[in-house]
């Protein structure tokens, strides 16, 4: 069969010499080759019609057609032939290969999905789906990424699990963020949305049914195992992913805490909405004319996703849940805060509505038996005093603060002269602070670190540790069973003098 470009070459010699001969010699083809060419351009139909023959398998290919319906297109040529063979076939191998080729390239083509674009209408839909995030103190996080489909804003929030509390937790922030609910959102098929299937029909949640009903919207899942259905979400999905899980192709560091992710998911919804996308527009100023099409979001949050409500008292961070005290954040002290269990896990999930209406993860504690205390000391200032052992140094006088102002050294020495009932310590105190105006403040408070540690407290005792250089700070010495702790006799000389 001759190419499209052969028969124009043909043509075209034909034309230069006026003879078959002569343009089947340019060529290098049969005259009547040329001559074929030449009577099809004159009757209009310069290509010629491809002469379909009758085959071996065309008395077969009903049978053909069918072994492949009932394999679903994944039948082996080789057993085909074995079938045809035993109903009376005699061409080869080769010729049955050919036959379900070209069957199975018909039964594909008549099963081809073709996708048809979709047109999305503004306050209609919110897709949403979710995505591995990083691994942070060793605990698993995920992201929810939420997608408006006709403004394209897009929402991310990290989240420990996908439970139900966590699920309209996260829904409830993003509706606050985008500043309406739409109609209608798309997500899989969890178990927090559809819990069966019948005659093809998604038996729904009643408690995801429940909080869509409070919303004012209404949730639909897509087709099982068909993310294809729900394609905007999806790749917003793996743009999240790419710019926030930390990988060796963004170089992102690994973060401290859940709350520099939350910060870095929020920043990222930020940037992501407010530059141009792939359409030509700006998310965050397209989401202005759809606000008129969404609903209110209710001022308060669905219950399931807040637990009960908790006031956290203004001198303590810990709140009280089923008798057990648990602590948060101390940046929360004399707010409210929401808490819930979660059962799966057994864990207490503390949470709370920032000034933005969102509402943010506060904390995580095993739970607890009644009357336990359970704390994390990152939920409290650094250096907090949690008993008398542990008391505060705050300077009260002049001399007070000016001897404190050394530095850590001073601060030692005090705690160590109080707790061994030194006499007349107020006195001794502007005598130390003296000693800045000869030697640095830091080599000062060195000296009172070393004699802090060695239990020499004398005003005397700390000038004699200045005018050795340099200054070590040593280990505290400790009592050894079997040995005396009567003090020697080399501080006598002492007695008589003043401090």
């Amino acid at each position: 069969m001759k190419t499209e470009r052969s028969i124009m070459d043909i043509l075209e010699a034909f034309d230069l010499y006026g003879s078959y001969r002569a343009a089947a010699k340019h060529v290098r083809c049969s005259p009547n080759t040329v001559k074929k060419f030449v009577l099809a351009r004159a009757e209009g139909d310069p290509l010629p019609k491809r002469v379909i023959r009758a085959k071996l398998t065309d008395e077969y290919r009903d049978k053909i057609e069918e072994l492949i319906d009932r394999s679903q297109g994944d039948i082996m040529a080789k057993k085909v032939h074995e079938t045809l063979q035993s109903m009376g076939f005699t061409g080869s191998e080769k010729t049955t290969s050919r036959a379900v080729r070209e069957a199975k390239n018909a039964y594909a083509a008549a099963r081809q999905r073709v996708h048809k674009p979709w047109v999305p209408a503004p306050g209609q839909w919110l897709q949403y789906d979710f995505g591995d995030g990083p691994m942070i103190n060793g605990k698993v996080t995920m992201l929810f990424i939420a997608w408006l489909a006709w403004s394209k804003f897009r929402f991310v929030m990290p989240l420990f699990d996908k439970q139900m509390p966590s699920v309209i937790g996260a829904l409830d922030a993003c509706f606050r963020v985008i500043g309406g609910v739409p109609a209608a959102v798309l997500t899989d098929n969890e178990k927090t949305v559809t819990v069966d299937h019948v005659c093809n029909l998604p038996v729904r949640n009643q408690r995801i049914v429940s909080a869509a009903r409070w919303y004012g919207t209404a949730i639909h899942t897509c087709v099982p195992y068909d993310p294809a259905s729900k394609g905007g979400v999806e790749n917003a999905v793996k743009i999240a992913k790419a710019d926030l899980v930390p990988t060796g192709v963004n170089l992102r560091a690994e973060y401290a805490s859940f709350a520099e992710l939350q910060t870095a998911c929020a920043q990222w919804t930020h940037d992501i909405n407010h530059r141009t996308n792939a359409a030509g527009f700006v998310p965050a100023q397209r989401l202005q004319d759809e606000l008129a099409l969404l609903h209110p979001v209710p001022a308060e949050p669905y219950q399931l996703a807040v637990g009960q409500v908790r006031s956290v008292p203004v001198n303590t961070p810990m709140v009280t849940y089923d008798h057990v005290q648990y602590s948060v954040p101390y940046a929360y002290m004399g707010s409210k805060v929401m808490v819930r269990q979660d059962l799966t896990n057994n864990v207490v999930v503390i949470t709370a509505r920032d000034g933005d209406g969102i509402t943010r993860h506060l904390a995580s504690h095993p739970l607890g038996a009644r009357g336990e205390i359970i704390m994390d000391d990152a939920h409290f200032p650094p250096n907090t005093p949690s008993g008398p052992q542990q008391r505060a140094i705050i300077p009260k006088t002049a001399h007070e603060k000016q001897f404190v102002a050394i530095g850590a050294g001073a601060a030692a020495y005090l705690r160590a002269a109080a707790a061994d009932g030194t006499p007349r310590l107020k006195e001794r105190l502007p005598l130390l602070t003296a000693l800045t105006a000869a030697w640095p403040a830091e080599q000062v408070s060195d000296a009172l670190a070393t004699a802090a540690a060695v239990g020499r407290l004398l005003v005397a005792d700390v000038e004699s540790i200045l005018q050795r250089a340099p200054v070590t700070v040593t280990q505290p010495l400790t009592s050894v069973e079997g040995q005396s702790l009567a003090q020697g006799t080399a501080g006598w000389h002492q007695l008589g003098k003043v401090a």
